[in-house]
Parts: structure tokens; sequence; C-alpha cells
């Protein structure tokens, strides 16, 4: 008789540890959805404009480069920076030596190309001065190591309206 009850003891025992294994591992989670619109947008949606290249420093970081790669390609343009912030583009250039007394002109062209060819952007700021450009490298890097890019909203408004009042090109002047 008390081996009967201890093993209707082990059996309830063994009944109660399975059902809290089931109802654990059958537990939702609430989806992150930013994580669900980084996959969505992995999985075919894209462009500049998406939440994926707000929130994840790496697609941030790779869009970047891919439009950095166009503005560096630009006759003229020595070295450059991009951040993509939302649906702009602020933009950093070194003019080569032909264009360090006429940065206006190379801006121009910078700001015409990206025009053309960098789908999702709306807004493109574009500076040759030297201490704005060691901003948006500033920047860069540390999106580029991570930082998620919405900490530099404030910083990078700053610069935009700098840019704007000391006369740098942005398309919303162009249109």
């Amino acid at each position: 008789m008390k081996l009967v009850k201890i093993n209707r003891a082990i059996v309830w025992i063994m009944l109660i540890i399975i059902l809290i294994a089931m109802v654990a591992g059958c537990a939702t989670r609430s989806p992150n959805p930013k994580y669900i619109e980084y996959e969505n947008n992995a999985r075919g949606g894209g462009g500049v404009n998406n939440l994926a290249s707000q929130s994840n420093p790496a697609e941030v970081s790779r869009e970047s480069a891919n439009l950095r790669g166009q503005v560096t390609n630009i006759d003229g343009v020595q070295d450059a920076t991009v951040v993509i912030n939302n649906t702009r583009a602020i933009i950093g250039v070194t003019p080569e030596e032909q264009y360090k007394d006429n940065a206006a002109v190379l801006e121009n062209r910078v700001q015409s190309s990206i025009e053309r060819n960098a789908e999702g952007i709306r807004e493109v700021y574009v500076t040759a001065e030297p201490s704005l450009f060691r901003q948006i490298r500033a920047v860069e890097n540390n999106i580029n190591n991570g930082n998620r890019p919405e900490n530099y909203n404030r910083e990078l408004n700053n610069i935009a309206e700098t840019i704007n009042a000391n006369g740098g090109m942005t398309m919303e002047q162009q249109e």
C-alpha cells in the first residue's frame, strides 16, 4: 500500500513537471516590432526609407557606405563621409585641389548626383566645410561601431541646419 502511494506521488509530480514544461515552452513572447520590420525589409522591402535603416546600426552603416562609394566616385571628391538619417543624407566632402577654392560647385555636383541616383533619399545636405566633415565622420564612426542611429538625431539636425545656414547644398533648395 505504501508503495502504491509513492508511485502515485511520483506520477503526479511527473505530470506537474510535464505541464509546467509545456506551458513554459508554449508561452508566446511579444514580438519586437522593429525586428519584425527589419525582417520584412530583409525579405524584399527596402530602400533607404525603412525602419531597419533607422533602428539597425549595421543596416545604416551599409547604406551609408554604399552612398559614400557613390560620392567618392564623383570627379573632384577626394574623401567623403555620409550618414543616412530617415530619408535624408548628410554628406561631408573633402574637395580635390581643383575645387578647394570653389567648393560650392562640388557640393552642387554631389547633391545633383545623389538626387538622381539615391533611391529613398528626399533631402540631401552637402558640405565641404572641414569642421562639419569631422562632425559627420564622428557620427558615422559611432554608428559603424554599433551605436543606434537615432541617438544622433539632435546632432544631425544641428549639422543640417548649419549646412543650410552656411549656404551648403540641399535638395530642398534645388527644387
